[in-house]
C-alpha cells in the first residue's frame, strides 16, 4: 500500500503507508475458534445429541431435535423421545455443531451478548445464551446440547 503525500508539477512523491495494527480480537472470538479447534481435532465419526432450544418463538421451533452424524451424513429428527408426534418429524432451521458455532460468532460479531459453556472433552458448545444488544432479557435466544453420546 503507497501513500500519496505531495503531487506538484506532474511529481508524484509517495511513501509506503505505515503497517496498519491488526484489529483487535473479540476475546469471546478467540475462544471460539480454540474449542472449535478442540472439536474439529476429537470429533468423533459417529456421535449423536439433542439440540434444546429456547426463544421467543413457536413451540414446534423450540421443539428439542436429536441430531446423529454417521457414515451416512447428518441427520435431524424430532423422535418420540422429545415429543408426542411420532419419529421422523423434521425440525425447522436445524443447526449440527458447526452451526452452532457459526451462530455464536455471528452473534458476537454484530455485538450481541453472548453467554456460551463449551464441553471441556470436546469443545463443542454445550450450553449458549445469546442477547441482542438492547434487547429485554425475555428476548433472547439460547440452545442446549446434551445426551451426547458417541455411536461407534
Amino acid at each position: 500500500m503507497l501513500l500519496i503525500i505531495f503531487v506538484s508539477a506532474g511529481y508524484i512523491l509517495t511513501l509506503p503507508a505505515p503497517d496498519q495494527p491488526q484489529a483487535l480480537k473479540h476475546p469471546q472470538l478467540e475462544e471460539v475458534e480454540r474449542q472449535r479447534g478442540l472439536w474439529r481435532r476429537r470429533q468423533p465419526e459417529a456421535y449423536e445429541y439433542v439440540v434444546d432450544r429456547d426463544c421467543q418463538c413457536s413451540d414446534d421451533y423450540a421443539e428439542p431435535y436429536r441430531v446423529t452424524v454417521d457414515a451416512t451424513g447428518t441427520s435431524f429428527r424430532f423422535d418420540g423421545d422429545y415429543r408426542g408426534s411420532g419419529p421422523g418429524d423434521q425440525p425447522e432451521d436445524p443447526a449440527d455443531i458447526e452451526l452452532l458455532f457459526s451462530l455464536i460468532e455471528a452473534a458476537l460479531v454484530s455485538g450481541q451478548t453472548v453467554q456460551v459453556f463449551y464441553d471441556s472433552d470436546y469443545g463443542y458448545p454445550a450450553i449458549a445464551r445469546i442477547n441482542q444488544a438492547g434487547a429485554r432479557s425475555d428476548e433472547e435466544y439460547a440452545f442446549d446440547v446434551r445426551g451426547f453420546r458417541i455411536l461407534r
